[in-house]
């Protein structure tokens, strides 16, 4: 079963939101304390764009079940390169001022080294830690089931079968006891519900 166009396109563009946000606050940070001709922004559309930015990615990384991947960083490779192009054309291209004092296409050696190391080295820096949040959420998914699985309750059972791409439940018996009153009188009926075997084959 093959993966929709469109759900490749999200996710995609999740690995790369996300993997650029982590970039852009220490980054943006970074270079306010270090360059003297950059100011550190304190309004509240500067604190949304360079800090909230990466507290979002957080909590989505928690809330959100897309699978994180080392050889998606491509993706946000690419698109530092097409950023960092862009830059150029508009500050040079279109004799407007840098975008970020940082990225002052005058300075065409210095520029172009702090861009490589970016993309070659920051970028996959942050990579790795986005999928270290990543398995982070799997540990404690897997806590919390076994918790789950230590007290009898209903549950599923493990989703990701040794970090395959194939996920499975696997076929379980479950004991469902209603009690009614009667007259007084508590009668409980178990049912023995047995869950058939599902799986689902992720093709990327």
């Amino acid at each position: 079963m093959k993966m929709p166009w469109y759900l490749k396109l999200s996710w995609v563009l999740l690995n790369t939101s996300h993997t650029a946000a982590f970039c852009i606050t220490p980054g943006y940070y970074l270079a306010a304390g270090l360059s003297d001709e950059m100011e550190l922004s304190l309004t509240p559309s500067g604190i949304e764009f360079h800090a909230i930015n990466s507290a979002y990615v957080v909590l989505n990384m928690f809330v959100c079940a897309k699978e994180i991947r080392l050889p998606h960083v491509t993706y946000t490779m690419i698109f530092g390169a097409i950023y960092a192009m862009f830059s150029l054309i508009y500050q040079l291209g279109f004799k407007n001022d840098p975008i970020y004092p940082p990225l002052d296409w005058e300075e065409t050696v210095m520029t172009s080294v702090k861009v490589t190391l970016g993309i070659v080295v920051g970028v996959p820096f942050m990579n790795m830690f986005i999928f270290g949040l990543y398995k982070l959420r799997i540990c404690c998914r897997d806590c919390f089931e076994m918790c789950c699985k230590g007290n009898n309750c209903f549950h599923e059972s493990k989703l990701c079968c040794g970090g395959s791409r194939k996920c499975c439940m696997g076929s379980k018996v479950a004991d469902i006891s209603n009690t009614n009153r009667n007259g007084g009188r508590n009668s409980t009926n178990t049912t023995r519900t047995n869950l058939s075997m599902v799986s689902a084959v992720e093709d990327v």
